[in-house]
């Protein structure tokens, strides 16, 4: 028995893989014949299918059958929910032999979920640190917009005293906090290409195919420093410019 995968590795294409016949005997009529193609099945979830061929056990030495059997699952497809299922199996194994233990059966969910537990907690530990480092960026953001506010608050008053509106105020600083994100942004996204080979070593990383998942992470990450930059902004475009220079 062969999978399909093995059927479009070896088999030529149009050709009938039950005619064909697997050259692993020293004579060639002893070879094995093909005699049925199954479904593909994952032998490892991280893996694409492998090709792949079986023989009936009756024709494996006897030191293979048995460490075989000691590691055989059987998996069954069923419709309903498996606590259903379970009595039946306990029976028809138990018919065909009494002696052989019933461990309590998993669905196949339960199998892929406990097989990407760490997978699982290693994206939440890198959600986690994600988060808590754009907190920290917009926190150091907006300190340090205020801070710029603070020591800019002359020149502001200038500008005012001098005819300049709150609005266009307002504008300037947030069109000069666009410019600063946007540099910003770009220089982490050319980072993150250059670096690629080494953000592989800890996560899977293709940097053709995660263009746009980073060009909205970058995007978003602008939005949130403008949004963390408003407040200093409009209290920069509060000042009173009489205030300001009296303060000088």
């Amino acid at each position: 028995m062969v999978n399909q995968e093995f059927v479009k590795e070896f088999i030529p294409a149009g050709a009938n893989p039950e005619t064909q016949r697997i050259d692993d005997a020293p004579a060639p009529e002893n070879d094995s014949r093909i005699v049925g193609v199954v479904g593909d099945v994952r032998q490892d979830i991280y893996q694409p299918p492998l090709a792949e061929h079986d023989w009936l056990i009756d024709e494996l030495p006897m030191k293979i059958r048995v460490d075989m059997l000691s590691n055989m699952t059987l998996v069954v497809r069923f419709d309903g929910s498996a606590d259903s299922i379970v009595p039946a199996l306990r029976s028809a194994l138990h018919d065909v032999d009494p002696t052989v233990p019933f461990i309590t059966p998993e669905t196949m969910t339960e199998v892929i979920s406990d097989t990407l537990v760490f997978e699982r907690m290693e994206s939440w530990l890198f959600g986690i640190f994600a988060g808590l480092a754009l907190v920290l960026a917009l926190v150091g953001l907006y300190g340090l917009l205020t801070h710029e506010v603070e020591q800019a608050k002359r020149d502001i008053g200038v500008r005012m005293a001098l005819g300049a509106t709150r609005d266009r105020i307002l504008a300037t600083i947030m069109s000069r906090v666009t410019w600063m994100l946007a540099a910003g942004a770009v220089a982490g996204l050319a980072l993150t290409v250059i670096a690629r080979k080494l953000i592989g070593m800890v996560i899977h990383f293709e940097a053709q195919h995660e263009a746009g998942w980073f060009s909205l992470l970058a995007l978003a990450l602008i939005a949130a420093g403008l949004l963390a930059a408003l407040v200093p902004a409009a209290r920069a475009a509060s000042i009173e410019p009489i205030e300001a220079l009296r303060n000088e």
